[in-house]
């Protein structure tokens, strides 16, 4: 299950449902065994520069190699970038979560 942060500059006029929603499209296209992605929106109040930031990580897979992974990346800013206002930055970082990482439902 992937897990997706998404950071931005509290003074920005951002949907961060929206936005989640985007990231999570794009990751279960690009990988349909990721299944739903668990995302979180938050609002920084003191930043330096306009911006966004995306941290998004998955679980290490065989099939999610280097190629995958810029692909993946490419896709996110392609898909992103157009919902965000002009002048604002966007940062994409993909990493693998621990291979202790467990998930449960109560």
């Amino acid at each position: 299950m992937p897990q997706a942060d998404l950071y931005y500059s509290a003074d920005l006029a951002l949907d961060g449902a929206r936005l989640l929603a985007t990231v999570e499209t794009v990751i279960q296209t690009s990988d349909s065994s990721a299944g739903a992605c668990k995302g979180r929106a938050f609002a920084v109040e003191v930043t330096h520069h306009r911006h966004v930031l995306l941290q998004v990580a998955l679980l290490e897979k065989p099939h999610r190699d280097s190629a995958f992974l810029t692909a993946l990346q490419n896709e996110l800013a392609r898909q992103i970038a157009p919902q965000l206002p002009e002048s604002c930055g966007l940062g994409i970082e993909l990493r693998f979560l621990s291979p202790q990482y467990l998930s449960v439902t109560t």
